[in-house]
C-alpha cells in the first residue's frame, strides 16, 4: 500500500479503503456498444461473475438490461478512465485504442481462463466472452445469472397477459447481418426440425426478415402483437420476440446468442439449434445439424 507520511496510520488506511472502493472495480466500458442485446448479455454477465466468484466489487455503463430488468444499476462513473482494459481472445483484431493505451499499461492482452487462474481487480474486460470457460462459468452458476435478467414486473406482466397461458414452439428465424458471412441456415431445416417435434404446438416465429412468416403454413403460425409497443422508444425492438422464446415450451434457434440467451434464462425449455455460430468451422461449407442443446 502507498504510504503517506503526513497522515497517521488510521487516516492513510482511510484514503487506502476510500481509494479501493472507488477505483477497484471490474468493469466492461464497451457495454452497449459492442453487438445488440444477445452480446451485451454475455458482456455484462460474463464481467460481473467474474466478479462476484472472486469476491471483487462491479460496476458498468448505462445499457439497455438497466432499462429492461428487474436489477439495481451500479453505475460506472468517471472511474472508467483510470481503469485499464483487458482485451480477451475472442477480440483478436488491434484497434487505434490499444496501439494509443498499451505503452502507457492500460491497454493488455489475455484470457478468462488466465484470469481465473490469476485474478486481477480493477479492469476493464473487453471481449465477446463466449469463450470456452465463460461458458461453463455461466452454466455453473446458471440460476444466478438467471435471477439478474428477470424482466421488471409491468413488462412481465403485460407480456404473460398477452399470451393468455397457452403453449408454444419459439422459432428464431435469423438473416439481415447473417448473410455475409454465409451463415443463413435454410428454411427446410427449420421445417424438418419442427416437423420432428412440434407435438401440434402454435409456432412463434421470431426473425428479421418480414418474408419469413411466408415460407411457413398459415395454420400453425400463432400471431400474437406486442403489448407494449411503446416501451421500444428505449428497448430494443425485438424485445418481445426474445420474451416469446425465452418463455416458449420448445425453441429451435439457429445458431445466435439471442436464442442462446432466451434458453439460457428460460426456466424449463427443450432447445434445438446448432452451436453458437462462433464455433461453426471456418470456412464455412454448410450449417452445422439442429440437435438437442443442454444449455
Amino acid at each position: 500500500m502507498i504510504t503517506l507520511p503526513h497522515l497517521s496510520i488510521s487516516a492513510q488506511v482511510e484514503v487506502y479503503l476510500i481509494f479501493r472502493h472507488y477505483y477497484c472495480v471490474i468493469t466492461y466500458k464497451k457495454l452497449g456498444k459492442l453487438g445488440r442485446l444477445g452480446n451485451q448479455l454475455f458482456q455484462y454477465a460474463g464481467a460481473r461473475l467474474y466478479a462476484e466468484l472472486n469476491g471483487f466489487d462491479w460496476a458498468f455503463p448505462p445499457w439497455i438490461g438497466d432499462r429492461i430488468f428487474n436489477m439495481r444499476p451500479k453505475p460506472l462513473g468517471l472511474r472508467r478512465l483510470f481503469l485499464p482494459t483487458v482485451q480477451l481472445e475472442d477480440m483478436g483484431s488491434t484497434n487505434w485504442s490499444e496501439r494509443l493505451l498499451r505503452p502507457f499499461g492500460l491497454w493488455q492482452r489475455g484470457t478468462m481462463n488466465q484470469l481465473y487462474s490469476h485474478p486481477r481487480d480493477a479492469i476493464s474486460l473487453y471481449g465477446y466472452l463466449q469463450d470456452e470457460t465463460s461458458l461453463s462459468k455461466l452454466r455453473e452458476h446458471k440460476s444466478r445469472v438467471q435471477s439478474w435478467f428477470r424482466f421488471k414486473p409491468e413488462i412481465d406482466e403485460s407480456f404473460r397477459a398477452a399470451t393468455k397461458g397457452i403453449s408454444w414452439v419459439g422459432m428464431h428465424v435469423r438473416r439481415g447481418d447473417y448473410a455475409r458471412p454465409g451463415l443463413i441456415i435454410p428454411m427446410q431445416t427449420y421445417l424438418d426440425t419442427l416437423t420432428r417435434i412440434r407435438d401440434n404446438l402454435p409456432v412463434y416465429l421470431a426473425s428479421d426478415d418480414p418474408a419469413a412468416r411466408y415460407e411457413l403454413d398459415p395454420n400453425i403460425l400463432l400471431d400474437i402483437h406486442n403489448p407494449l409497443p411503446d416501451l421500444y422508444a428505449c428497448a430494443p425492438g425485438d424485445l418481445f420476440d426474445f420474451w416469446m422464446l425465452q418463455h416458449a415450451t420448445i425453441i429451435i434457434g439457429g445458431g445466435s446468442v439471442f436464442s442462446w440467451w432466451a434458453a439460457f434464462l428460460s426456466e424449463n425449455c427443450e432447445y434445438y439449434a446448432p452451436p453458437l455460430t462462433r464455433f461453426w468451422p471456418r470456412p464455412h461449407v454448410a450449417p452445422p445439424p439442429f440437435v438437442r442443446q443442454q444449455i
